[in-house]
């Protein structure tokens, strides 16, 4: 996805020429269509390049004032928090538009020395979103340093929306126009994965490359959805229990999910590879991926599998199973059992909600879940699938 979306009247075509060569010298990229789109065009620019810009440029003229696809494009900037208007002609501006201030480059000639674009280039750098870089220290460690700058950019949003009156205190949107808002700024933020060399080198080299880069994808759209999606679960920042721990185990278990997989694959074909540790043969052979998650624990026998029926009030399309640790796994049994309306903060945040959220990305599902603190349990078993006995608080 490109930094820039460049919004401009096919008439401004020779304006927008120059501005696109003068950012571009600026180093950032950016994406601008010479053609007024069809509605199906449109559609997929508001999707994709439109949606998930940094920032949305704004070429405003007597051309463009006439042109509703312009409008639309700046209002969709508007209401993501991320337009910068750009006056290149004398022209009204409409009421949509009124209360922010539209940069005067209606005398530039294209020199990207004149203190009009310098001006506008630090307008763009100040609302720009950022991109966030997640980086692993190890296969399965992603570096906290980065999970720290993507709150950081969570933080950056909402405050531009207002939602942070007051520095360490969030206020969630009390409309459903303020909720969607927010819901649309945080999810158009870019994040990208740097994997660990090992995995970055078999998915270059994969036959099925293309398939591969299209899941990585879904992950790393599907990054800001889990904080939007924990908000109700316990608050985002600020709270013990919501933290980047669950956004850590998330990128974990993806790492973990792809490796599992490589090895899988290379076995097929009679390769043999090194296994890192903590991971063992037996653990990268269990049918499902889910199950490496034992090399968290210094013993596998440390491990349960809960079979979960609803989360929350809400079924769930079949009954799934989550793996975490046995102690905490048979405490949110009980308190399943007894209807608690926590049933174990920690076992949902660190393995329920990343191992759930990582099948929604995988299967590029549309499925929207709120996380209240509940789940509904069937039963939990060890690795072997013997039953273990529910626990409860005394």
């Amino acid at each position: 996805m490109a930094d820039i979306f460049l919004s401009y009247s096919r008439e401004d075509s020779g304006r927008a020429d120059a501005m696109v060569q003068a950012l571009k010298a600026v180093g950032w990229s950016v994406w601008f269509d010479r053609y007024t789109p069809t509605a199906r065009k449109w559609a997929n620019i508001l999707e994709s390049e439109l949606e998930r810009a940094r920032c949305v440029v704004m070429l405003w003229s007597d051309h463009a004032m006439d042109s509703d696809w312009v409008r639309k494009e700046g209002i969709a900037g508007l209401d993501r928090a991320v337009l910068v208007p750009v006056r290149i002609r004398e022209s009204d501006i409409p009421d949509v538009f009124g209360s922010i201030q539209f940069a005067d480059l209606t005398s530039w000639d294209g020199d990207p020395a004149a203190p009009a674009f310098t001006e506008l280039v630090q307008s763009i750098r100040n609302q720009m979103l950022p991109h966030c870089r997640m980086r692993f220290d190890s296969l399965f460690e992603p570096r906290l340093d980065d999970l720290k700058d993507l709150y950081e950019a969570y933080l950056h949003v909402t405050e531009r929306l207002g939602c942070v009156p007051a520095l360490g205190r969030f206020q969630d949107p009390s409309t459903p126009d303020g909720q969607r808002r927010l819901h649309r700024a945080v999810a158009s933020l870019q994040v990208s994965i740097e994997w660990d060399s090992t995995l970055s080198n078999w998915f270059a080299n994969s036959p099925a490359r293309e398939t591969i880069l299209e899941r990585i994808g879904r992950i790393e759209r599907h990054i800001p959805l889990i904080w939007l999606r924990l908000l109700s679960y316990s608050g985002p920042f600020f709270s013990s229990v919501s933290s980047p721990r669950t956004h850590a185990n998330f990128l974990s278990f993806a790492s973990m999910m792809f490796f599992h997989e490589m090895f899988g694959t290379l076995r097929l074909v009679g390769q043999h590879m090194g296994i890192p540790s903590p991971l063992t043969a037996a653990q990268l052979s269990f049918p499902r991926w889910e199950g490496t998650i034992s090399a968290f624990f210094e013993d596998s026998d440390e491990i349960a599998m809960a079979y979960v029926t609803h989360i929350d009030n809400s079924p769930l399309r079949t009954e799934e199973v989550f793996y975490g640790p046995k102690y905490r796994s048979q405490i949110a049994y009980g308190r399943s059992l007894r209807n608690f309306p926590f049933t174990e903060p920690v076992w949902l945040e660190r393995y329920v909600v990343p191992q759930r959220e990582l099948r929604l990305a995988v299967e590029g599902s549309t499925q929207h879940t709120v996380y209240g603190g509940n789940a509904r349990i069937r039963k939990v078993t060890d690795l072997n699938g013997n039953d273990l006995p529910p626990l409860f608080d005394v």
